[in-house]
């Protein structure tokens, strides 16, 4: 089981960790991690804060060079299978607009790419009234039928195998401030649908996270706590 934070096999072990401007102490409420044959070793723990009100998902990965990533996410929607989603992710850049929100807070977010993802070459055909009058300045072509059109890069995804789940398909995007933007596609099963999960998040600095030790089992707020460092 891979448990680098400690935070299933200890025992009133719960995490202190900034989120939204103020500091709030979790536990882990459930825990899953990738199968062993797995491109990357990836737990990732739900956890929820004491209060029992705000939950949120924070991911351990390992690379190949045994460094350690931390990212913590709050899921914001989730949406039905939709082909058109899915053919724009992996490109190199996009736009995204919460279901919730109106169109002005359209952010602009740039991919990141994982040791194992794959690029592929895409030919991406546009309409031409949504062009330009110059659309060759922007990079487009024209085919010999007429249609302009633009050859980009497109990641097939992150896939990742957690133990006794369907595989997720996940591509990740950062905007310029560092919020991440992370949209899985949860294969379908036996018992339900394909849908996309999507999340907000950030990376974390293991300075950020606090393990707080309780004399008992659950932590509660009054009880005797003990910060620890961590040791990835």
């Amino acid at each position: 089981m891979f448990d680098p934070l400690g935070l299933v096999k200890g025992n009133g072990v719960a995490l202190r960790l900034c989120q939204r401007g103020d500091y709030h102490t979790y536990r882990s409420v459930v825990h899953t991690f990738t199968i062993p044959w797995s491109m990357a070793s990836i737990t990732r723990y739900r956890l929820e804060d004491l209060e029992g009100a705000h939950q949120i998902e924070l991911e351990v990965s390992k690379d190949r060079e045994q460094n350690f990533h931390i990212c913590a996410y709050e899921l914001i929607e989730m949406r039905d299978f939709s082909a058109g989603l899915l053919s724009i992710l992996g490109t190199e850049t996009i736009g995204f607009i919460p279901g919730n929100q109106a169109a002005l807070s359209n952010r602009l977010y740039h991919r990141i790419l994982t040791e194992d993802e794959e690029l592929e070459t895409c030919k991406y055909l546009c309409d031409e009234e949504d062009l330009d009058d110059l659309p060759e300045n922007l990079g487009y072509t024209r085919d010999g039928n007429g249609n302009w059109y633009m050859m980009m890069q497109r990641s097939s995804g992150r896939t990742k195998h957690f133990y006794r789940q369907p595989p997720k398909r996940c591509w990740e995007y950062e905007d310029d401030n560092g919020e991440r933007l992370l949209i899985e596609l949860n294969a379908a099963s036996e018992h339900e649908a394909s849908h996309f999960e999507i999340y907000l998040g950030r990376k974390i600095l293991r300075e950020e996270l606090h393990v707080v030790s309780g004399k008992s089992e659950p932590l509660h707020h009054g009880h005797r706590e003990r910060e620890t460092s961590l040791a990835l």
